[in-house]
């Protein structure tokens, strides 16, 4: 199974854009099946007690959004969570953010050695984003691998606790990442289709 990277929108500016280049980045790496985009934070009710989980929007005209909570029929996946926006700086014509990325994996799916390899897989990326489409612009990698941080922003259920022992794997990384942005590079905004009167 080749890597799937999902959603692309047509004209990506911004966090999207810097998203979208990292995902190639990680396009042809083994042990990843899906790169999803920026997640947002789901919700679903079950009784008195409410979850919050990561979700992604596809993109494709529907209202539609997909869990990207780790599935065991997938070798990995990686997602991207905004942390913080500092904006941008006219005068430098710079964008700041903050953006965290999270891996997950299931060991026997990608290679069955019958150990934990977890740091030979986080060394793997880490020398991704090294030589990757934004080498010099990222700066500061944060390593989180305690489970309860990689989730943070989310209140997951307690039977998902299984898909963080072996087997099964992640980790969280946290980078600031400053791109030039002319603006007067930005295309004008202009409507394609017309509005709808939902």
């Amino acid at each position: 199974m080749s890597c799937e990277i999902v959603t692309s929108p047509v004209t990506p500016l911004f966090a999207v854009d810097i998203v979208n280049n990292i995902s190639l980045d990680f396009a042809g790496k083994v042990y990843l099946d899906k790169i999803y985009p920026i997640a947002y934070i789901g919700a679903s009710i079950k009784g008195e007690a409410t979850h919050t989980f990561p979700r992604v929007y596809l993109n494709d005209g529907k209202t539609d959004y997909i869990d990207v909570m780790p599935d065991d029929k997938l070798k990995g996946m990686s997602f991207f969570e905004i942390e913080s926006t500092d904006g941008y700086n006219r005068e430098e014509e710079e964008f700041t953010m903050t953006l965290n990325q999270i891996f997950w994996f299931n060991q026997r799916k990608i290679d069955d050695r019958g150990y934990d390899y977890k740091q030979e897989l986080l060394g793997d990326v880490l020398k991704t984003l090294n030589a990757g489409f934004y080498s010099n612009e990222i700066l500061d990698i944060t390593i989180e691998e305690n489970f309860d941080n990689i989730y943070s922003k989310y209140t997951l259920p307690e039977d998902d606790n299984h898909f963080f022992m072996y087997p099964y794997t992640g980790f969280k990384l946290s980078y600031e990442i400053v791109i030039c942005q002319d603006l007067d590079c930005i295309p004008d905004f202009t409507i394609q289709v017309g509005g709808n009167d939902c």
